[in-house]
């Protein structure tokens, strides 16, 4: 039963990969027919986008709704919120900085922290 699983996963993973290169090579092409194409297939993805945040957003508020009501003790939700908080904060540094690292990758010289001029109107 574990190996189906895995399978079905490693699939949906390779499906998400090839979608995802899909969709850049046809929105990277300059022919006039996929253009069209990627027209019409665009309101498609953007249907699909918006019905995962439609399926995950209420699981996600859920699972959070139960786990504080199924915790016993003020002290045992303090640790759930104490921790959620530091993974939020982390993720949170651990994001701007690859942000900031990217960002100088993709455009050297231009990213600063403290601008060099300040714009005058």
């Amino acid at each position: 039963m574990i190996a189906d699983t895995r399978r079905v996963t490693w699939i949906a993973l390779s499906a998400l990969a090839a979608g995802l290169l899909a969709g850049a090579a046809l929105a990277s092409a300059h022919f006039a027919y996929l253009e069209q194409l990627v027209d019409v297939l665009e309101p498609i993805g953007a249907i699909w986008v918006n019905a995962v945040r439609m399926t995950v957003v209420p699981l996600v508020v859920s699972l959070l709704i139960v786990a504080v009501a199924s915790s016993d003790t003020l002290r045992a939700m303090g640790r759930l919120g104490g921790a959620a908080l530091l993974y939020f904060l982390g993720l949170l540094i651990v994001v701007g900085i690859l942000t900031f690292l990217l960002a100088t990758m993709a455009f050297p010289g231009e990213v600063t922290m403290i601008p060099a001029e300040p714009k005058r109107s």
